[in-house]
C-alpha cells in the first residue's frame, strides 16, 4: 500500500524473521497525533521485487498494522511520481 500520510514505512511484524532488524527509538503517531504507545519493535531494511522492479525498503516493524505500508519516505527516496 502506498501511504502519502504516513512519514515514515511500516513493516508487519509478521513477515519479519531473524535478527535483521535493530533496535529503534521511534515512535509511531496516529493521525491524530496520539503516540501508538509500544508499537514499534524495531527497523528493519528488506529487498523486495515488483515484476522487473527491484529496490529495498527500510522501515518501523509493528504488531499494528497486517500490509506493509510504503511511506512517503520510501516515496521520496525512490523519486516516485
Amino acid at each position: 500500500m502506498l501511504d502519502t500520510g504516513s512519514d515514515v514505512t511500516v513493516i508487519p511484524a509478521s513477515i519479519v524473521e531473524g535478527p535483521e532488524m535493530k533496535g529503534s527509538s521511534r515512535v509511531l503517531t496516529a493521525a491524530n497525533g496520539t503516540e501508538i504507545a509500544l508499537a514499534v519493535l524495531g527497523e528493519i531494511t528488506l529487498p523486495f521485487v515488483l515484476r522487473n522492479y527491484k529496490s529495498t525498503m527500510t522501515g518501523l516493524v509493528t504488531e499494528h498494522v497486517s500490509e506493509i505500508m510504503l511511506g512517503i519516505d520510501w516515496l521520496v527516496e525512490n523519486h516516485v511520481k
